[in-house]
């Protein structure tokens, strides 16, 4: 997480090029699967957070760890999934260096990528321009308008004292 992914592009590449990967969409989702390790760091500050006391009351009623984990942990931590599902799906929706990378065929093009397109043949229509760019913001602002009442759960959850 502390290399900066510019170092890794050349060596991801031809690891990418010798399996064949390049050109297709799994070039680029192994490469985003480099990116759990944050969701990991995440979680783990999140579930410190939470009071160890449930926890231990859950052992005294003899549940399984697995029923601690899904039935206490998990929707104790609904907020923290939330949080790393948008941000998760904002950085990889947006995201331009790997797919430039990995994706020369013109149809494979994200759309960010395509967005790149209309610097060249269509840099003088600035109504497709603009019909573009909302086209291409309308999926995060979606995402976020229908998980916003999680995310201000979390919010305040985190800044209560309890």
């Amino acid at each position: 997480m502390m290399i900066p992914p510019q170092v890794i592009l050349i060596p991801a590449f031809k690891i990418m090029n010798t399996i064949g990967l390049v050109n297709t969409y799994f070039a680029v989702i192994f490469t985003y699967l480099a990116w759990v390790p944050f969701a990991i760091f995440f979680f783990r500050a999140y579930f410190l957070g939470i009071p160890k006391d449930l926890i231990e009351a859950a052992k005294i009623d003899a549940a399984s760890d697995l029923v601690i984990f899904f039935q206490i942990m998990m929707p104790l931590a609904k907020p923290a999934v939330v949080t790393v599902a948008i941000i998760y799906f904002v950085w990889i929706f947006n995201d331009f260096m790997w797919p430039l990378i990995y994706l020369n065929d013109h149809d494979l093009r994200t759309v960010t990528l395509g967005m790149m397109s209309f610097q060249g043949k269509y840099s003088g229509a600035t109504t497709l321009k603009t019909v573009a760019l909302m086209l291409a913001t309308m999926p995060p602002m979606i995402v976020f308008l229908i998980f916003r009442n999680q995310i201000q759960s979390g919010l305040v959850d985190g800044a209560l004292k309890r």
